[in-house]
């Protein structure tokens, strides 16, 4: 009788065995499925960083019309075109937009304060002059070091046309507008004029006054 008891009691615990281990992998499961939708709630979680080799890295000369306004501006070769550091060429046209490549954003205008520009890579959204547009993804890419943008794809946001030469690692820029730079350059060369005018004027002889500061009549 003593052992019918005992042994109804370890099958009782048997049986009891499934339901305890279907609650201790219910709770388990629910604390990795919660600790995973937190990791996926971080602002840059949507960002894709690419790395390209150094087969497909670019150093170019950025020039506008006789001016070179970098000579070590990087860029990738991509699909037949050239991708370009965006923070490198509004440095180089003198735009007041700022980049940050770890939001993959980048806010601030161009030619007038009243011009504004953002974009937004996490998006895929780019706001130019109060104008919302999507682009293609691929061509821009955000990067370790910084956004990446396609050449004729940055000729289609500002009224600019920056065609490469790859055969001479060559940037060229034209400007529908007078850009900053040729603004500023413009009033240097009027300032450097001024000041040329104003050596000659006193490359004049002097002339000693005849009278004296106290004189008897």
């Amino acid at each position: 009788m003593f052992l019918k008891v005992r042994c109804a009691n370890f099958i009782g615990v048997f049986r009891s065995l499934p339901a305890i281990l279907l609650v201790f992998l219910f709770l388990t499961f629910s604390k990795s499925a919660f600790s995973e939708t937190t990791v996926e709630s971080s602002p840059n979680s949507s960002l894709i960083v690419v790395e390209r080799s150094d087969e497909e890295l670019l150093v170019l000369e950025m020039r506008l019309g006789k001016y070179v306004l970098s000579d070590g501006l990087i860029g990738y070769s991509h699909r037949g075109g050239v991708l370009l550091s965006i923070a490198d060429v509004f440095y180089a046209l003198e735009f007041a937009i700022d980049v940050d490549h770890v939001s993959g954003q980048a806010t601030g205008w161009f030619f007038r304060e009243n011009r504004l520009f953002s974009l937004d890579v996490a998006r895929g959204e780019v706001v130019i002059e109060g104008k919302l547009s999507l682009y293609d993804a691929a061509l821009v890419e955000l990067h370790s070091d910084g956004i990446y943008v396609d050449a004729a794809l940055l000729s289609k946001w500002f009224p600019v046309n920056i065609e490469i030469e790859l055969s001479q690692l060559v940037v060229k820029v034209t400007s529908q507008e007078p850009l900053p730079l040729e603004l500023r350059l413009e009033r240097e060369k009027i300032r450097a004029r001024l000041n040329r005018r104003g050596s000659v004027a006193s490359d004049y002889p002097r002339a000693n006054a005849s009278y004296s500061f106290f004189d008897l009549p």
